[in-house]
């Protein structure tokens, strides 16, 4: 299998958009006379036939035009089409989405994280069932910060479909990591992310966590590789409202695309601004949809007498990132 043939493997099962995908170095090995029908047959063995495909799938319309733009590549080539090609690209465009879909993000060491997500952007009401690329950089930032993530205890705030902690809890070893969120088809969708990357279909639920303020609040616990993980109900203005802060007081606190409404910048700074004043090391990472909103929360910290950062962007080291938007991290401390 050629490292072409990989790199097209881990863009495709983890959802990078069709139109990013470059079939330049491969395409002459899938048209070449001789082995062209063999490695074509590879390639769909790698992607649409891959076996977490097949047990996780990822949206239809997705493998439909994957297909048809590899088809497209080979027939613009002349290129004689593998049968197996031509029918699984029918099967394909006679199947519906089924309840859930999934995306598979292949680790250099050779493991792999599942997720399921969201058909739509929006779904029941709520962002968070969609994986956003700011999660993809926050993860590539705690990758190349992982020494300094060891055994420590992190909190995430609007976790999602959890994406970003799987893959710290994984990648990071940290001692406790806790996803927290607040809408009930996300907490949901959690719960399942964590079971399908524990390997276990029912791992203990261990509730225990020493924080009397809070425990009323963990909906899940158990572990992830050697991290101990929970999932919190915890919006944020509980957090402010309760004095919340002191009880949790975790070494870092991380979040991924939380800015972008207006309304929730008063209630998100207060809670950085808690979390600060606890000793906790704050950062985010911000997709820069509009400058002057991304702007007016800068601008809401600073007026907390915060002190806001723009760290490095992290080179995509661990898992792909797409050139559709600007993300920027941030470390937010005590002015």
């Amino acid at each position: 299998m050629s490292s072409a043939m990989q790199k097209i493997s881990r863009q495709f099962l983890s959802g990078v958009s069709v139109s990013k995908i470059d079939f330049t170095d491969v395409v002459h090995d899938l048209a070449n006379s001789t082995f062209g029908e063999t490695n074509q047959d590879t390639i769909l063995s790698l992607t649409i036939n891959h076996p977490l495909v097949v047990k996780y799938p990822l949206k239809v319309e997705y493998q439909q035009s994957f297909l048809r733009k590899l088809i497209k590549e080979l027939e613009a080539r002349g290129a004689e089409i593998s049968g197996n090609l031509y029918e699984r690209h029918v099967e394909i465009l006679q199947c519906s989405n089924g309840e859930k879909v999934f995306r598979h993000f292949l680790l250099d060491d050779g493991s792999v994280i599942t997720v399921r997500e969201s058909i739509s952007i929006i779904s029941d009401g709520t962002t968070g069932l969609y994986i956003w690329q700011a999660a993809h950089v926050l993860i590539n930032w705690c990758f190349n910060n992982r020494e300094l993530l060891k055994n420590s205890s992190i909190l995430e705030l609007g976790s999602g479909v959890g994406l970003c902690g799987i893959a710290v809890s994984h990648l990071c070893s940290p001692q406790h990591y806790m996803f927290s969120d607040c809408h009930p088809a996300v907490m949901s969708a959690l719960v399942e992310n964590i079971k399908i990357n524990s390997g276990e279909e029912n791992p203990e639920n261990e509730s225990d966590l020493s924080l009397p303020s809070i425990n009323d609040r963990v909906t899940w616990g158990g572990k992830l590789k050697d991290s101990k993980v929970s999932i919190v109900h915890l919006p944020w203005e509980d957090i402010i409202d309760e004095h919340l802060a002191p009880s949790i007081a975790p070494n870092f606190v991380i979040a991924s695309d939380v800015v972008y409404d207006p309304c929730l910048f008063v209630p998100l700074s207060k809670t950085v601004k808690e979390f600060v004043n606890v000793g906790s090391q704050v950062i985010l990472a911000c997709t820069e949809r509009n400058s002057g909103t991304l702007q007016e929360f800068l601008q809401k910290l600073e007026s907390l007498h915060l002190k806001v950062d723009e760290d490095v962007s992290p080179e995509p080291s661990i898992i792909p990132v797409s050139d559709d938007w600007i993300v920027k991290v941030f470390r937010v401390s005590s002015a």
